[in-house]
């Protein structure tokens, strides 16, 4: 013990009389800046404010979280409730209480529930007013949960990986390996390891493509770069935002022949994390992204905006959605709005 204190108390002297940064002896913390100025990235308040006007759509039976599985939407109450509801074409259906904890539908409609009991998952259908068990879910795991909605496959992930559930065959088709299913879209598999990430087939798994962290974001050893959100458009181009060592965000674009660095992610407050989210292309082809809870817009002409809304603030509680016919909506904890354009 001793002589570490005094190899310590060494180590010290010699950075104070060569001018070295004592923080190089220590090992790296992979965590956010305190301040959030010192990122690289566009600050937030330095942005152009696009202004959206709103008219009021549809109002909720009570406040909560939208979230949305093609033309459907399902709230979920705030404050612990276990209120529920499913929004679809304008009409409302409050689900009993006992609902399971996450609720969804397909693209046909129908209503599903996810629950987790010791190490399986009960998948549930909503039908004649009433829940029933439709098939249940076991691979060990101490955790499940639902990541994306195709027609004939939930995708449910799990901690011994993310398993695809056929719905039709009631079986799990094949469970996929974590680090190749950080985001799955429409046809691809994104995925990363620790020194590079991939593009898969989402069909048969193969490798598409795959690129090294170094060569497109800043690295340091100890310090974890990922993938931090993806969305593959209507062309099949990929959008990518890659973690750096400096826990800036980096855009990139995949056109099927090239990546394209594209520019940092705009910084404004975070909490003990950076996260992103909530891709979509408009009608116009601009680019929006949640970026650590705020709404942001990457235009055409590579300039990033920060959308305002007239009845509503662009914070943590707002959703923006665009559904098949390219119309943009708002939620907050209250209402669906939609953005007049």
């Amino acid at each position: 013990m001793k002589n570490t204190f005094f190899l310590l108390v060494f180590l010290g002297l010699v950075c104070i009389f060569s001018a070295c940064d004592i923080s190089s002896l220590i090992d790296p913390i992979d965590y956010p800046p305190n301040d959030p100025s010192v990122l690289k990235g566009p600050q937030q308040k330095k942005l152009l404010v696009k202004p959206f006007t709103l008219t009021p759509a549809t109002d909720f039976p009570f406040s909560g979280q939208l979230s949305r599985y093609g033309s459907h939407y399902v709230l979920n109450a705030y404050n612990g409730s276990r209120k529920i509801a499913v929004l679809r074409s304008g009409t409302v259906l409050e689900l009993p209480e006992q609902s399971p904890p996450t609720v969804f539908t397909d693209q046909t409609g129908t209503i599903w529930g996810l629950t987790q009991k010791d190490k399986q998952a009960i998948l549930s259908r909503f039908e004649n007013n009433s829940w029933s068990v439709y098939a249940t879910i076991d691979n060990g795991s101490n955790y499940y949960g639902l990541t994306k909605v195709d027609p004939d496959a939930f995708y449910i992930l799990s901690t011994n990986g993310t398993i695809v559930w056929d719905i039709q065959q009631k079986t799990a088709k094949q469970t996929l390996a974590k680090e190749t299913t950080r985001v799955i879209t429409k046809n691809f598999l994104i995925g990363s390891d620790d020194q590079s990430f991939a593009l898969r087939n989402k069909r048969n798994q193969d490798l598409i493509v795959s690129w090294k962290f170094s060569d497109y974001v800043a690295t340091k050893e100890g310090i974890s770069n990922t993938v931090w959100g993806a969305f593959e458009d209507a062309q099949q181009n990929v959008w990518i935002v890659l973690k750096d060592s400096n826990w800036d965000g980096v855009l990139l674009k995949y056109d099927g022949h090239a990546l394209q660095k594209l520019s940092l992610i705009p910084v404004g407050t975070y909490d003990s994390g950076r996260s992103v989210s909530g891709f979509f292309l408009d009608k116009d082809q601009n680019l929006w992204m949640t970026i650590d809870g705020i709404k942001y817009i990457y235009s055409g002409a590579g300039e990033w905006l920060l959308p305002g809304f007239d009845l509503v603030k662009n914070d943590y509680g707002l959703q923006v959605f665009v559904n098949e016919q390219d119309r943009l909506s708002v939620s907050d904890d209250q209402r669906i709005y939609s953005i007049n354009q």
